[in-house]
């Protein structure tokens, strides 16, 4: 079987001074993130890469930290 990786990257935000916005929790989902992985899920269940090839999601956010 074949592996189609999708990468899903949430960018980060600066504030006025040039410092990256982060947070150290998450609270909310990003929604064009939750969007494009309904989207991604949807291919994968319709086979649209063909019936042999297995889709594979990766989430990162840049405005996340641990």
């Amino acid at each position: 079987m074949k592996r189609f990786h999708v990468i899903l990257i949430k960018p980060s935000k600066y504030d006025e001074d040039g410092y990256v916005i982060s947070w150290f929790r998450g609270v909310l989902v990003s929604n064009s993130m939750a969007m494009m992985n309904a989207l991604t899920e949807q291919a994968e269940h319709d086979k649209v890469l063909g019936p042999d090839v297995e889709i594979i999601t990766h989430f990162y956010d840049e405005t996340v930290r641990r």
